[in-house]
């Protein structure tokens, strides 16, 4: 949408843009207020000020960091680098990661949110300019958080049957092995060995940090991986993944007789293929399958069970439904 400026100074910014007018002052990580609608109808608003440094240096801020008494943070990139992410364990608390710098970064209270700011952590680097930790503050409390080597994370190929190279990260357990490892399947779409919102990558560190070796990989046409996931069928990509588990049955610290297959979506078409081409799998993990539905089928029942579990009287659903049916 157009913007059209109508106050900007060191303490207030007005603006009109999409049928809407913001009323923002400035704040610490950049302006918090209001936007008032074209029919009258006010909701709050928030714009930070960024400062995103490249995928190359967030990168070196992917891991897992000690927020003491039993708690961690971890650090990813999203999908084909794309936003950053964290993730709090035990409470699963995950989101967005903004950059006020290089170096700082701030959450809110929901996924996207920006305001109030809930979380803020800043990396810290040792005397060898290796990032040894977080300083964070949460909930008015600033702990330090020191990086966790819980396990290694080493970049590989592997080809599958047609030739095609794919490539990817192998999670090694601390420890001695040989570990038990899983390859993790995709879902739809273009999809790297993060996943979107850095899921394949917080999966990932789930399993490794209980000694469980991962491997990751680009899909086709995506990152480093050759070929091209658009015209790959459900079995060409099933290929991919049994390739994926042959490539472990190589390697030294894994035990070739525990492997298995995890992923979500899509991945529950792909990945019952897959355990077909390599008859060594021990199990398969959907993390929520990929239903014989059509997406227009799909997001229909998403919608009506969804209304229902919400409590919508039967007229309230009806019209949704024929809205649904609308778009």
């Amino acid at each position: 949408f157009a913007v059209e400026i109508l106050r900007a100074d060191a303490s207030r910014l007005q603006f009109a843009s999409g049928g809407e007018t913001f009323d923002l002052r400035r704040t610490e990580t950049g302006y918090a207020g209001s936007a008032r609608g074209a029919k009258g109808g006010v909701k709050p608003a928030a714009l930070v000020l960024r400062d995103w440094p490249p995928a190359e240096r967030l990168e070196a801020y992917e891991g897992v960091y000690d927020l003491g008494g039993g708690k961690t943070i971890a650090l990813a990139l999203g999908n084909e680098k794309s936003g950053f992410f964290y993730l709090e364990r035990p409470s699963e608390l995950t989101g967005v990661a903004i950059g006020l710098s290089p170096v700082e970064f701030i959450a809110g209270e929901c996924f996207y949110c920006v305001d109030p700011v809930r979380l803020r952590f800043k990396v810290v680097f040792d005397e060898a300019g290796k990032v040894s930790g977080l300083r964070v503050r949460e909930s008015g409390k600033e702990t330090f958080a020191p990086r966790l080597d819980l396990y290694r994370e080493e970049r590989v190929t592997f080809t599958n049957p047609a030739g095609v190279q794919l490539a990817g990260s192998l999670f090694l357990p601390s420890g001695s092995g040989p570990h038990p490892a899983v390859v993790i399947g995709h879902g739809s779409g273009a999809q790297s060995r993060h996943g979107f919102y850095a899921r394949i990558r917080f999966m990932a560190d789930a399993y490794a940090r209980r000694g469980i070796a991962v491997l990751a990989y680009d899909k086709q046409g995506v990152g480093d991986s050759k070929g091209d996931w658009e015209t790959a069928g459900l079995d060409v990509l099933a290929e991919d993944v049994a390739a994926g588990l042959r490539y472990l049955k190589t390697r030294p610290e894994i035990d070739a007789k525990r492997l298995g297959v995890s992923g979500g979506s899509q991945a529950g078409l792909i990945l019952p293929r897959a355990a077909r081409l390599f008859p060594g799998v021990r199990f398969i993990q959907l993390q929520g399958g990929s239903p014989g539905l059509k997406v227009e089928e799909q997001e229909r029942l998403r919608l009506l069970l969804q209304m229902r579990a919400d409590g919508f009287p039967p007229s309230e659903i009806d019209r949704a439904m024929r809205m649904r049916s609308l778009i």
